[in-house]
């Protein structure tokens, strides 16, 4: 099974969640079918597709809150948002779980703003299916730092401490405690045998726009991109890390996912080994501009 959640933005004021405001897909609507998709590892024609014989289920989004919130927040008299994410994306995984109880194979995935909780959701996938081997597969939001302040300002905003999962290993977390690399540490806590994976592009020209909104330096996003890795593998992470060159943003769905090579090493062979539970040693550009 696959478990893909859609990406699409972000908002966290009265300006960027503004229904025009075009930062975040603030509707669903027919661009956003996966059966129009036909990509990348939407590709299941392609035999070289290590996804190619799963089953998927897709999550789409359009709440502002990277799947994470659960609140329903007025910015203003015209503009009330609600930031249901993680509702919507745990009803999807649980009526998955109950529909599909004998997955063994089992692989989180997501782009960019899906990207954010795939191991959050890895976790609870664990709690709902817990004979399945489980995959996480984060594809372009690496960049994006463990800082209180922010992920207090954000969660207070998307309601996140309302949907932090009740395992023992987060007992006591605010949202404070509740930043893009915590999703990591703290879903290898309650299951340290999820096989962890990311993609990134060094220089990412959305995550470069988004760390510039959460207040965040981002001339020099690779660096930060490889602190945060370096966060969550001090916390006792084994995370397998894909780097590619350049400004792009995701590649899941892209055709590149089957031509993008970095030190000799494809991202397609990189992913099938990932997904096979053999995962290869971390890749990075070395001229990564």
């Amino acid at each position: 099974m696959v478990f893909f959640l859609e990406g699409g933005g972000a908002c966290i004021d009265a300006i960027t969640c503004a229904f025009n405001s075009r930062t975040y897909r603030s509707k669903i609507d027919a661009e956003d079918d996966p059966n129009g998709m036909s990509s990348g590892i939407f590709d299941f024609s392609n035999a070289r597709n290590p996804l190619g014989d799963y089953s998927f289920v897709f999550a789409p989004y359009c709440t502002g809150d990277v799947h994470l919130g659960n609140a329903t927040h007025v910015y203003s008299p015209q503009l009330t948002v609600q930031h249901k994410g993680s509702v919507n994306a745990t009803a999807a995984l649980t009526a998955l779980a109950q529909q599909f109880p004998d997955a063994t194979q089992f692989v989180v995935a997501g782009e960019s703003a899906g990207s954010v909780p795939t191991p959050m959701y890895a976790g609870i996938a664990h709690d709902l299916l817990p004979k399945a081997a489980i995959t996480v597969l984060a594809d372009g939001s690496g960049a994006y730092p463990d800082d209180p302040t922010v992920n207090t300002r954000v969660g207070d905003v998307w309601g996140t401490a309302n949907a932090i999962p009740p395992w023992p290993e987060n007992a006591g977390l605010t949202s404070a405690n509740w930043g893009a690399p915590d999703l990591f540490v703290q879903a290898f806590k309650h299951d340290p045998q999820i096989v962890f994976g990311r993609h990134d592009y060094a220089y990412d020209f959305v995550q470069t726009i988004f760390t510039g909104l959460l207040g965040f330096p981002s001339k020099d996003l690779a660096t930060t991109i490889d602190a945060n890795g370096t966060q969550i593998e001090k916390a006792g992470v084994d995370l397998r890390s894909y780097i590619a060159p350049g400004q792009g943003h995701t590649v899941l769905s892209s055709r590149a996912f089957y031509t993008e090579t970095v030190g000799g090493v494809l991202l397609v062979d990189w992913v099938s080994d990932l997904i096979r539970r053999q995962p290869d040693p971390d890749v990075h550009c070395t001229v990564c501009k």
